[in-house]
């Protein structure tokens, strides 16, 4: 890493020349980090290095250089035009996390054309009660809709042709639903080949 330059308070809170952000370079990349040096640790700007000044935005913004750096490294690279290159191991497995992730999602999705049913259990509420049997304090139960009603939808909506005429055909939103599942299944048997 390197100081590119600092941008210095001249009187803040009884002390001088206080560091408000080191500005930086580290593998390419340009930043700035926000310093908040305690009183009691405080260094005159003449007495410090350049070292010490590093180790603090380290301290403070590591986790963000990290991801600024790991970023810039999965930045497109450059190819011939027409050339389509492959993709690397890490971007293969970020790909299949993703496209997984999104299908698992979708699948657990109730069917539109099912609906979904209300699901009732029996959940603690907070206010205990006392059990003359056991002799002791126990959670009261009541019964709480822990997933609420979906009704189906129709399978065919009527549609006004551009005639004037009234036709049936399949709700869009039940084939769109079909085709999505569809989908994800597939990608779902895909990545569970590999």
């Amino acid at each position: 890493m390197k100081i590119l330059n600092l941008t210095v308070n001249e009187f803040m809170n009884g002390l001088e020349h206080v560091i408000e952000y080191v500005h930086w370079e580290h593998e390419g990349i340009k930043g700035s980090t926000k310093l908040n040096p305690p009183r009691e640790l405080f260094h005159p700007l003449e007495s410090l290095a350049e070292k010490e000044i590093i180790s603090w935005v380290w301290a403070i913004d590591r986790k963000k250089i990290e991801k600024f750096v790991q970023n810039s490294q999965n930045l497109s690279k450059q190819t011939k035009f027409g050339v389509t290159p492959a993709l690397s191991s890490e971007a293969e497995e970020a790909k299949r996390e993703y496209w997984v992730s999104w299908a698992t999602k979708r699948l657990e999705q109730y069917v539109l054309l099912e609906g979904r049913p209300e699901i009732k259990e029996m959940l603690p509420s907070g206010e205990e009660i006392f059990n003359e049997e056991t002799g002791l304090y126990e959670n009261l139960l009541v019964e709480t809709i822990t997933q609420t009603y979906i009704e189906p939808l129709e399978e065919f909506v009527q549609i006004t042709t551009e005639e004037g005429s009234i036709k049936d055909i399949r709700n869009p939103l039940v084939v769109k639903d079909e085709e999505e599942r569809a989908k994800a299944a597939e990608i779902l048997e895909t990545y569970s080949d590999s």
